[in-house]
């Protein structure tokens, strides 16, 4: 190879490596401002499904925890991604708050044990727990589960004229593990709905008192 030949492809070299650094650079910064800043500044998809009563987001870092807690007045929390580190801190703020937490270990495509979506849901729907901060992990899929299912069965909403305001909230259908599961499992859900909240009323009604 001559001299001007090797001296030439030196630059190119050079600015190659540069554009490496520069696109290294970029994209380190893009994922510490959306992992490390934008969610210390902005909750977790953070949503509204019944203003002042209930909402809805991805699991929070503990500032952007203690931020909703406070701007809304939380009393509590409905965890459907079940116990993890993440869950141990939230777990500590509830606590310290005076916040009640209920935790529920659904799968991450937004599927799980019937008994334990209508009992999130049974939750969700408790006035006594309001305001009701529901959450997964992502926000995205097993909370979905969970409003849909409120919006159905506590507000009359069909599913299907719902269900696009979760592409809001990053829902991903995929193979739409969602609604078959709640074409399969929705009668059972309702069924143990029907259960808890006859449970509850049971245990509303006063003790009889003695004949004298």
């Amino acid at each position: 190879m001559s001299s001007s030949a090797s001296s030439s492809s030196a630059p190119r070299r050079r600015i190659a490596l540069i554009a490496l650094l520069v696109t290294a650079v970029i994209t380190s910064g893009a994922v510490f401002w959306h992992k490390v800043i934008r969610e210390q500044i902005f909750p977790k998809n953070f949503g509204v499904v019944e203003t002042g009563d209930i909402y809805r987001s991805g699991q929070l870092t503990e500032r952007a925890l203690r931020k909703v807690i406070d701007e809304n007045g939380i009393k509590t929390i409905i965890a459907l991604n079940g116990p993890d580190e993440e869950g141990v801190m939230e777990q500590r703020v509830a606590n310290e708050l005076g916040v009640r937490r209920i935790t529920f270990a659904l799968a991450g495509d937004g599927t799980g044990p019937p008994a334990d979506f209508a009992a999130a849901v049974h939750a969700m729907a408790d006035e006594d727990n309001w305001p009701v901060l529901v959450h997964c992990h992502a926000g995205a899929q097993r909370t979905t589960t969970a409003v849909l299912l409120y919006r159905h069965i506590y507000q009359g909403e069909s599913i299907f004229k719902t269900y696009p305001e979760h592409f809001e909230f990053r829902h991903e259908p995929g193979d739409w593990p969602v609604l078959a599961y709640l074409a399969e499992y929705i009668d059972d859900i309702k069924l143990e709905l029907e259960r808890l909240e006859a449970v509850e009323v049971a245990s509303d009604d006063p003790e009889p008192q003695p004949v004298n």
